[in-house]
This record gives C-alpha cells, structure tokens and sequence, in this order.
C-alpha cells in the first residue's frame, strides 16, 4: 500500500505492475507520508462540529446547511494543508465544497493516453483502498449520515479525467462497512 497524497493512493503492486504509475510513499526530505492522519484529524472535526445526530432523510434547512458548513471548513483545512499532499508523483492537490459534498481535485503525473484498461486497474485499486479507510473514518461522524460525502477527483497534468471515486454512507453501507 501507498500513501502519496491525500487521497491520492496509488497502490504500489498496480504501480508496478503497470509501469505507468510511480509510487512515492516518502516526502523529499525522506519522512514517510501518513496523509491518513491528516484526512482522520478533519473527520474528527466534522464529528466535533456537529454534535448530534439525525436521520439524512429527514432534515430541516439548518441542519443541511450545518453539514454545508463543516464540508466547506473540511475542504478549507484540506487547502491549508496541501502543500503537505503534493510530492513527485501528485501535481496538484484542492478541495472544495460544494454543498454537503467536499470535492479533493488531485492531479497525478502519469503518461499521455494511457489504455482504458490501465486506468480501470488503477481506478478500482485505488477505490479498494480509499473506500474503507474513508468509511472507517467516518464511521461515527454524525455529518457523514446527514449526508457529508466525498469525491475524489484524479486527472493527470495532461488534463485527462482518470475518475473519480466517491464515499458515502449509502456506499459504506452497500459494502458492508
């Protein structure tokens, strides 16, 4: 397993199975990236910013927009800290929140074109990993079953769309997490 960014997991076996991807688990001056941590600290905000907990179906206007706010300080705090999520394999790393939803917009340096079986590989590897850890994360997070939801966004510096994998509660649930 890799951590090269948060969330930007390249598994290290497809990496080198496939050739195309680079795994690069250390920051430049050689520290081990644990961006898990990191992503663990903003879950545990949200838990704490919301306090109780209600059913996803059944909410008034502020309870939505109180999950809006803790998605909007989640992608500000992943912002603030996104130089720690760059390294030689991720170009560019942002959030943003739109709505209960906080989008990490990832961009990775991988070859021009490569075969859509490749990518698929890639996507379902990284999905496998990024899926469990989040709803793991989130397991007791009030937000998360009001709805908070993530998105993580992959393209490469050739602005080509690689995918996308998103986490909910339904998901975590339709998994058995």
């Amino acid at each position: 397993m890799c951590y090269v960014c948060c969330p930007s997991i390249i598994p290290s076996d497809l990496a080198h199975k496939a050739g195309e991807f680079r795994c690069q688990p250390f920051d430049s001056i050689g520290r081990q990236i644990n961006v898990w941590n990191t992503m663990r600290n903003l879950i545990l905000l949200a838990a704490w910013s919301f306090g109780f907990s209600a059913n996803a179906q059944n909410l008034t206007s502020a309870q939505i927009k109180q999950v809006e706010d803790i998605a909007r300080k989640i992608a500000a705090q992943s912002n603030a800290n996104k130089q720690a999520m760059l390294d030689e394999m991720t170009a560019s790393f942002d959030a943003v929140a739109v709505g209960r939803n906080v989008r990490f917009e990832i961009v990775i340096r991988v070859k021009k074109g490569l075969p859509p079986n490749t990518i698929k590989g890639w996507l379902d590897a990284t999905r496998s990993e990024i899926i469990p850890k989040s709803c793991a994360q989130n397991a007791n997070n009030p937000a998360f079953d009001r709805g908070l939801s993530y998105t993580f966004a992959y393209s490469n510096t050739y602005a080509e769309k690689l995918g996308d994998v998103f986490v909910d509660k339904p998901t975590c649930k339709n998994l058995g997490l």
